[in-house]
This record gives C-alpha cells, structure tokens and sequence, in this order.
C-alpha cells in the first residue's frame, strides 16, 4: 500500500452534488437600489441649484425714522439723557449705513473728520454742521450730564430727522428706491 499523501487523499475524493448555483441578486432589488441611487442624485443637484433667499433688508433711513418713532417716548426731561444718547446712536448708525463711514469706534471730532474726507454725497457737506451740533449736544448730555430742556430735545429730534430727510436717496422714476 502506499504512503497515505496529500495528493494521492485529493484524487480519491469526488464531489458526488454538482456544483450549486447560488441565487442572484433578484431585479426588483436592483430596480430598487437604481431608483433610490437616481432620486439621491437628483435631490442632490436640486439643492445644489437652490439659492438661499437674501435677507430683506431694510434701508438705513427708514431704520432711522424707526427707530426715532420708537424713541420719542424718550423726548421729555424726565428721560432727556437717555434720548439724547439714543438719538446719537440712531444718527451715527444711520450716516454709517447710508455712507460708509465707520462712526462707532471713533469720537465725534474724529467722526466728523473721516465724514469731510470720506463722504463723496453732495447732499452731505452742507448738512456738516448740523450733524457736528447734534452729535455735540449728544456728547454733553451723554458725559457732561448736561440734561437739555423740552425745547432742545425736540429740536435735536427734528434736525436729525430733517437730516435723514434731506440725505435720503430720491425714488427713481421706476418707482424703485
């Protein structure tokens, strides 16, 4: 008898079943995985398309005049310093919005000077002085605690909407502003 090898073992067996067919994957699954791979792709490019809404913003006058309505209750002696820093915040704000000119880190010395070499508007110059006197006012009531009379306070009221008024880009004929 001969030595029992692997080789001579390898030739002995024989597989008595045929090979056995193992089941594919069934059409409706891969109609399925198709169907599902196609809406992915086409969600993905839809919200690849889809641009975000802009924020509606509101101009910086009509913020201004806003806020000045919402102030008013302010414009009394009882609360005139808390106006009249109000109001100094909504006109700063406002000459920042509508010209670009940085107003909140600088004093009111250095503000007015950035507004005469930055300001390109026409309408901006000769309305200097009376944004200089409103911010000044603003100043004294704000670190001198000077509290202006009811008179004052209107007036100041009145020059800085007259401002906003009078800087206020005009409608185009369109009717656009």
């Amino acid at each position: 008898m001969a030595p029992f090898t692997t080789e001579r073992m390898l030739n002995g067996l024989r597989d008595i079943h045929g090979p056995i067919e193992l089941p594919g994957w069934p059409i409706g699954l891969l109609l399925a995985a198709l169907l599902i791979s196609l809406l992915l792709i086409a969600l993905l490019f839809l919200s690849r398309r889809r641009r975000p809404t802009p924020p509606l913003t509101t101009p910086p006058w009509e913020e201004a005049l806003r806020e000045l309505d919402a102030a008013s209750h302010l414009c009394c002696p009882e609360h005139a310093l808390a106006f009249m820093e109000r109001a100094s915040q909504i006109l700063r704000r406002y000459l920042e919005g509508r010209f670009a000119i940085a107003a909140s880190p600088r004093t009111t010395a250095e503000f007015l000077q950035a507004m005469a070499t930055m300001a390109t508007d026409p309408a901006l110059p000769p309305l200097r002085e009376q944004i200089r006197q409103s911010l000044e006012q603003a100043d004294l009531s704000k670190f001198a605690h000077r509290v202006p009379d009811q008179n004052e306070l209107q007036q100041v009221d009145g020059v800085i909407r007259s401002l906003i008024q009078q800087t206020r880009p005009q409608p185009a004929e369109g009717g656009e502003r």
